[in-house]
């Protein structure tokens, strides 16, 4: 009997060995195929049908999903929504701008349907969105009565949403978020597109935060209507990152666009697509990468220098300007390290140009300044500390990163990193005339 048995035992090994094997080299070298380009590729938004004039897509962040419903001039669409989460009351957050362009539309709606609500105003800049601001918002939040039933509804751009959105996340412990953007970039980058909540401190962006998954997003065109120059090349700027990340519809949109019309010749329509293209490109790496640690770390492209610049004093522009500017320095990069050719680099900046972007900077030499806050960039961590330099997402041409690890980042000398800055500033002062 152990005779016989003995073959039976030795085959089922080996048919045991042969399955892990193929897990192992097909499986999982199936796995290492997933890339930003296959990605991009295959992406399709998912889509609810709905019959009442809006729009719902639904935004992925790893393993947990979201809706996010797109309409124009449909408040009341938006209203019914919140109505359905049975809050007991809403607890709205403005700023100097929203409460005057869009509070009025929005409170005259949830009053003819009944909705209770309450609300802060904190202020418009970077400067408001601090631990002082945050504060404030806690009390009003316990003086006016708030819950846990309460339910958190900022209406505005990104500080708003960044600064109520991490008020929410611990009120309570958590609280639930329903966000409301009012400008294109929040639409499509923050508010409508994520889960990260956070208020700057000491000097430094987004360095004080969590990751908080609203329960809704709601996106009501109408109000970009009320959008300047300012807001509307900040919402376009980071779509312009978009382009030279991922080539494509997102290129082809700049090229049609933004390049034929000048970016404030677009249209309503031309506004809805670029919410559409920039949700996309959030929901189809954030699926893969909810924290952005890894592959969707390149969203964080530009922003090395665009942060610096936004928080050095006496420097005024949009976050989205800045990162457009922000990308003109990892340009530079690429090419003088040899990633890049000029070819391919005049291609790229092509893309900036075309937004025109708006920075007032002060006359003096701020080069150190800019140097310090790009030492102290949000991106520091991810590798082994190397002194004297300092990590970079870089592209190679225009739908092409450059990754020599998982997180894209190269260590680029700090002389480079200097030099970098200081052609940013002369692109600056020159009216960002040529590539050079």
């Amino acid at each position: 009997m152990i005779a016989l048995l003995a073959p039976l035992a030795f085959a089922a090994v080996t048919v045991t060995i042969s399955v892990f094997l193929i897990y192992k080299y097909l499986i999982n070298d199936h796995k290492k195929e997933l890339t930003v380009a296959s990605i991009n590729d295959s992406y399709t938004p998912v889509m609810k049908p709905r019959n009442d004039g809006v729009k719902e897509m639904t935004m992925h962040i790893g393993e947990e999903t979201f809706p996010v419903i797109l309409g124009n001039n449909k408040l009341s669409v938006f209203v019914s929504e919140l109505k359905k989460l049975n809050a007991d009351c809403l607890y709205l957050g403005y700023d100097e701008n929203t409460v005057v362009y869009c509070a009025p539309q929005l409170e005259a709606e949830l009053n003819a349907q009944g909705v209770k609500f309450f609300s802060y105003v904190m202020g418009l800049t970077e400067e408001n969105k601090d631990l002082n601001t945050l504060d404030n918002i806690l009390k009003h939040f316990f003086q006016h009565g708030g819950s846990r039933k309460t339910v958190v509804v900022p209406v505005g751009g990104g500080i708003v949403a960044n600064t109520f959105g991490l008020a929410a996340a611990l009120l309570f412990r958590g609280i639930r978020l329903v966000q409301c953007p009012t400008t294109l970039l929040n639409a499509h980058d923050a508010a409508a597109s994520s889960q990260k909540q956070a208020i700057n401190h000491a000097g430094y962006k987004n360095v004080v935060g969590c990751f908080y998954k609203p329960t809704f997003a709601f996106v009501d065109t109408s109000f970009f209507s009320t959008l300047g120059e300012t807001e509307i090349k900040a919402g376009l700027g980071e779509l312009t990152k978009n382009a030279a990340l991922f080539g494509g519809r997102h290129y082809d949109f700049i090229k049609d666009k933004v390049m034929e019309k000048g970016p404030m010749g677009l249209s309503g329509e031309d506004l809805r697509e670029a919410t559409f293209l920039g949700l996309g490109a959030k929901d189809m790496l954030l699926e893969h990468d909810p924290r952005e640690k890894t592959i969707a770390i390149i969203f964080e492209y530009g922003h090395t220098i665009g942060h610096a610049l936004e928080l050095t004093q006496g420097v005024e522009t949009s976050h989205g300007e800045g990162v457009t500017v922000g990308m003109l320095g990892a340009s530079y990069i690429s090419q003088r390290m040899g990633f890049m050719t000029e070819e391919d680099r005049i291609d790229h900046d092509a893309l900036v140009f075309a937004l025109q972007p708006k920075v007032t900077i002060p006359d003096h030499d701020f080069t150190d300044e800019v140097l310090d806050k790009v030492r102290h960039d949000n991106k520091r961590g991810y590798l082994p500390e190397r002194e004297g330099f300092c990590p970079f997402l870089l592209l190679e041409k225009v739908g092409v990163m450059h990754s020599p690890n998982k997180y894209s980042l190269e260590f680029v000398p700090e002389d480079i990193v200097r030099d970098a800055i200081v052609h940013v500033v002369n692109q600056i002062r020159q009216g960002f005339s040529k590539c050079n």
